[in-house]
């Protein structure tokens, strides 16, 4: 399953990409060691990319390509949600439904390269009585270059709220994009 996400990277030299984008490149970027141990250059690819297609379609415009870049080049949530990156204080905002940030089962890709790098913790404590079988257990992710809020996707006031606190300023724009959002 896949769909769009609010996606924003800021970089540690304080450049920021602000995009929506299709949540199936997500796993393949996020259960890698380089992205927990703060390599920034995971994004490289992905980042070159939406700028070129920036340049092409102008900012603002809707973008369609094979990477299945959609429209809003702004910090707001999509329809899963939003996601924030931020390199310069190493912290992890996210409040969408389409991944389980610093969480990952045994049967996802990335799962052997993070425990080969030492980065799967232990496995997370299941609800009430659950039982599950160990394909689909939880794992966390050491997460210890980086601060992980992990909301609800429905819990986009305190999203909003981090993110400006991480110095993040929201044009009027923005700002229309998230009060439409947080009244559905």
């Amino acid at each position: 399953m896949g769909g769009v996400i609010g996606l924003t990277v800021r970089l540690p030299d304080g450049r920021e990409y602000r995009m929506e984008r299709w949540t199936n490149i997500l796993p393949s970027i996020i259960y890698t060691p380089q992205f927990w141990n703060g390599d920034a250059d995971v994004w490289k690819e992905t980042l070159t990319h939406w700028e070129t297609e920036i340049a092409k379609k102008g900012r603002g415009k809707t973008i369609i390509s094979s990477w299945k870049m959609y429209q809003h080049p702004y910090l707001a949530p999509s329809e899963y949600g939003i996601l924030v990156i931020d390199y310069k204080t190493m912290t992890i905002v996210s409040a969408q439904g389409y991944l389980s940030v610093n969480t990952i089962m045994p049967v996802e890709p990335g799962f052997q390269e993070l425990k080969k790098a030492g980065l799967i913790g232990a496995k997370s404590k299941l609800p009430g009585n659950a039982r599950v079988d160990y394909e689909v257990q939880l794992h966390e992710i050491k997460k210890a270059k980086w601060t992980v809020y992990k909301l609800h996707e429905c819990d986009l006031r305190e999203a909003k709220r981090l993110i400006e606190r991480l110095g993040f300023t929201l044009s009027a724009h923005e700002e229309k994009l998230w009060e439409q959002r947080m009244k559905r």
